[in-house]
């Protein structure tokens, strides 16, 4: 059984997600889970503090657990092209280990922080997204070896924030697509990133910095 202070996270990252962290008082969290709003204090001092654990302790663990399938899979067999490297970076986060409640919630989270981006989003960049970031832009010069830096981070950008639209829209995409079956619909949507990433990666070749 988890203790409160796992309660407390579990709700108020569900909430977070849902109605984002302005939207969200701790009365609301602490009736949900049942328990004392002096307890929101006790453990955690505040609730930015609480925000902050829900990305340190949920969303950024979480995020490394995606990425690590891309690094193994880069590993198992280096790309031979960059439609390669696009196709294993889909492939970790469509079929990532999470559930789909967590993706939902994960993704929600990111989603937010995209359009606020406070301290929490610079958390979530320095621990998580640099390290996958960076792997993704060094892979791909080797393809672009001319290709001005600054463009290739911003792809790299573009192709991530492709993933996390795709994987938050899924179920709508699926009904305006009519396609039903979760690995067509999968295999549809990892096909269009990789043709609409490829073909502007194609614009930075001979691009001097």
């Amino acid at each position: 059984m988890k203790g409160t202070r796992e309660r407390i996270l579990d709700k108020a990252e569900k909430l977070f997600a849902l109605k984002g962290y302005e939207n969200v008082s701790v009365r609301e969290i602490t009736k949900l889970v049942k328990c004392n709003p002096a307890l929101i204090n006790y453990y955690f001092q505040s609730k930015r503090n609480l925000y902050t654990a829900v990305f340190k302790e949920r969303v950024i663990p979480r995020a490394k657990r995606i990425h690590k399938r891309f690094f193994s899979l880069v590993e198992k067999n280096y790309p031979s092209s960059p439609e390669k490297v696009i196709e294993y970076l889909t492939d970790a986060f469509f079929k990532s280990p999470l559930s789909k409640k967590e993706l939902h919630i994960h993704f929600f989270l990111i989603a937010r922080e995209i359009f606020s981006q406070s301290e929490v989003w610079e958390l979530f960049i320095k621990d998580a997204a640099n390290l996958l970031f960076s792997k993704l832009t060094s892979i791909l010069k080797t393809f672009y070896p001319d290709a001005n830096e600054k463009e290739l981070v911003l792809f790299v950008f573009s192709i991530f924030f492709q993933i996390v639209h795709f994987n938050i829209g899924k179920e709508n995409f699926s009904k305006f697509l009519n396609i039903d079956d979760k690995n067509e619909l999968i295999k549809v949507l990892s096909s269009h990133i990789i043709k609409f990433s490829v073909s502007g990666l194609n614009s930075l070749k001979g691009d001097i910095d």
